[in-house]
């Protein structure tokens, strides 16, 4: 187990609140305050340079909460109260008759992206409409507009992702505390009635993604216990957080090569809403570990200057500080049936072997030396991935199999079905210091295939005498000797078993939706012809 962490500081306290200062200052450019502008009170993004409805409302709470916070710098500032004002008075004018905001990037008359402003809007208003009891003002009758006008589209509006559910229950629970409705109250229990989707191990089955839905799904099911009193809904929250723990690699990032969204590859740290949901929890049951894990996404995001509290109060900081704190788990090998994967960690060594997961079934990192895939393709019929559905788990080794029946036609307006018998099997084991890949075939002969370790363009690749900045490297490699090394500071990898009997590959290496999100990979090129039978090394040192 890791050593027990505390944050117990004023000068981290202090710090954090001046991050997010930092983040409000860099936003008073965006706004638009240019009273005769169309879009007055709106914030205008610079990349996109939309007038963004979405992000608008997120400033209503964030610059509501710097107002009201005695240790920002922006406390009690006039011109940030005018400035609420104005984005009020954008909100009210752009919402559609439905209640509905959009999301200009995809989603248009969006209730998923309603649900998601009314937390921001409706801090906004409880906060001011706290300020001596004043809810009579300008701005808080535009906040209230807002909100009473969304609960139509909250309760009649449609979701298009798993996480969407909870973001609009947990919405139309927030309205309701403020403006009733028997609507809200009735969409809330059919959403629920469908069942929260999370397995018993503690995923979210439908998008797996560990840095970001995870997150937003959580925090959502937290407010849903609060609003509308189902405490016994934590009891997912509580799964997943536990889940989580054997989810983080050595240095920080959320294990996200399972993701079945756009976090998926990305390289993630620990986001703040991690923070956020390890803390309320921890809160609530007391939990060492969940005390540690909220530290540790606390520490990941001020190291890389994000604030990861925003403007918490003095009060909640402090009784956090309170909860006892336990070492977090350095040495573990976890097997998720359910989910498809097994999680390994032995120190700074961090694997990941995984079923259903469109191409990449295997990671290994040794610290800063990482290979974030291992892909097999091969060409049968045109080119296929191997993807094997489930894991077979032997003591410490771990068998994968994937088979190849055929192919279905159409040259003309009959059906063509030609059957084939190929079977691939991976077959992964522990061993000390790292792990062996044994790969065999089965079936039919002279299928040209291709094995690929995509590696993270850092350090160097020695192979054969010379070695390669992987910075610099744009192309694939073919490994075509015994040995090559993989190099970045005091971290290595030796990966042994090289083999090259043909130059025919698969540029698009293998059919995955996410993979355009994820970080570019420098491919290590293995290409056998079946039947196959070899052995890979990957020793860690």
């Amino acid at each position: 187990m890791g050593k027990p962490t505390n944050l117990g500081s004023e000068a981290m306290f202090r710090l954090n609140i001046r991050l997010v200062d930092r983040s409000l200052r860099k936003t008073l450019s965006w706004q638009v305050l240019d009273p005769s502008h169309d879009a007055f009170g709106s914030f205008r993004n610079p990349s996109t340079l939309i007038h963004d409805q979405s992000f608008t409302c997120a400033m209503a709470g964030l610059y509501a909460s710097a107002y009201f916070h005695p240790d920002s710098e922006f406390f009690r500032r006039q011109f940030l109260a005018r400035r609420i004002e104005a984005i009020s008075d954008y909100i009210v004018k752009v919402q559609h008759p439905d209640g509905s905001i959009d999301l200009s990037i995809s989603n248009i008359w969006s209730a998923p992206d309603t649900g998601f402003a009314v937390r921001p809007i409706s801090k906004a208003y409880r906060l001011l409409g706290s300020d001596f009891g004043k809810r009579d003002n300008r701005t808080c009758g535009n906040l209230a507009t807002f909100l009473r006008k969304a609960r139509r589209c909250l309760a009649h509006g449609k979701v298009h992702t798993p996480n969407h559910r909870w973001v609009v229950v947990a919405a139309m629970g927030e309205v309701n505390s403020l403006f009733p409705s028997k609507a809200l109250r009735s969409a809330s229990e059919d959403y629920l009635s469908e069942g929260i989707d999370v397995n018993k191990e503690g995923s979210y089955i439908y998008e797996k993604s560990n840095s970001i839905y995870n997150w937003i799904s959580n925090k959502a099911i937290i407010d849903i216990a609060k609003y509308w009193e189902r405490s016994d809904l934590l009891r997912y929250v509580r799964r997943n957080l536990d889940f989580m723990v054997f989810n983080v690699h050595p240095n920080g990032e959320v294990v996200d090569e399972y993701s079945r969204r756009q976090d998926r590859g990305t390289h993630t740290l620990l986001p703040s809403s991690a923070f956020d949901c390890y803390m309320q929890m921890a809160l609530r049951d007391r939990n060492p570990i969940y005390g540690s894990m909220a530290d540790l996404a606390f520490k990941l995001n001020l190291t890389r200057g994000i604030s990861p509290a925003g403007y918490i109060s003095r009060q909640q900081y402090w009784e956090f500080q309170g909860i006892p704190r336990s070492g977090l788990p350095l040495h573990y090998s976890r097997f998720f049936p359910v989910t498809g994967i097994v999680r390994i960690r032995n120190g700074d060594i961090s694997a990941t072997i995984m079923a259903d997961n469109f191409n990449n079934f295997f990671t290994i990192r040794k610290g800063n030396v990482i290979i974030d895939s291992v892909k097999i393709r091969y060409n049968y019929w045109g080119w296929w991935n191997f993807n094997p559905k489930r894991i077979r788990v032997r003591d410490t080794t771990y068998e994968l199999v994937d088979a190849f029946r055929g192919r279905t036609f159409h040259p003309g307006p009959k059906e063509v079905k030609l059957k084939a018998n190929f079977k691939i099997i991976a077959r992964i084991e522990r061993l000390r210091g790292g792990f062996g890949i044994r790969l065999r075939t089965e079936g039919a002969r002279n299928i040209v295939m291709q094995l690929e370790l995509g590696i993270r363009p850092k350090g160097e690749l020695s192979l054969k005498g010379e070695k390669h900045d992987l910075s610099r490297l744009r192309k694939s490699i073919l490994f075509d000797s015994k040995q090559a090394v993989i190099e970045e500071g005091k971290d290595r990898i030796l990966i042994d078993g090289g083999l090259v009997q043909h130059r025919i590959w698969d540029g698009w290496r293998g059919y995955d939706p996410w993979e355009r999100y994820g970080k570019r990979t420098v491919g290590l090129l293995m290409t056998p012809i079946s039947p196959v039978d070899m052995q890979i090394g990957l020793t860690a040192q």
